[in-house]
């Protein structure tokens, strides 16, 4: 599973996802990609069963490219705890995605294969995304 390897604090606020992504909302590294249209919380779990999903669906050919990396940690207080007595323990990791970010980036395949994939890969994932790609020039 993805996590840091190294972090100062393990137990961080809770941070709001709800507005638009400025930075990551072109491709940079493939000719594809897949694009969120919703916010939501991306775990580990999700993102690998993705990645899995469509590396094996590409049949290994071409590259994934992983724009997002679960950094953020969500803890956890066990069942009929009462009120109080701190925060809990570290239960998983995820990213906070927001709308119009790119989540998978993928090259060296065919378009159909690309759609494909990025129909498989958003199938396993909690967001409404997008599938996108560049623009060939004439």
């Amino acid at each position: 599973m993805l996590s840091p390897k190294k972090l100062q604090f393990n137990k961080l606020h809770r941070r709001d996802s709800k507005y638009n992504k400025k930075r990551s909302a072109r491709l940079v590294r493939g000719l594809f990609g897949l694009k969120s249209l919703s916010c939501s919380r991306l775990t580990s779990q999700q993102l690998e069963s993705a990645r899995r999903a469509m590396t094996k669906k590409m049949n290994r050919i071409g590259k994934i490219f992983l724009r997002t990396f679960p950094s953020l940690p969500v803890t956890k207080k066990p069942l009929e705890i009462r009120m109080g007595k701190g925060k809990g323990s570290l239960s998983y990791w995820c990213y906070p995605v927001k709308i119009g970010e790119i989540i998978f980036e993928f090259q060296g395949i065919s378009q159909r294969i690309a759609e494909e994939v990025g129909r498989l890969g958003a199938s396993k994932l909690p967001v409404q995304v997008r599938f996108v790609m560049i623009k060939q020039k004439n």
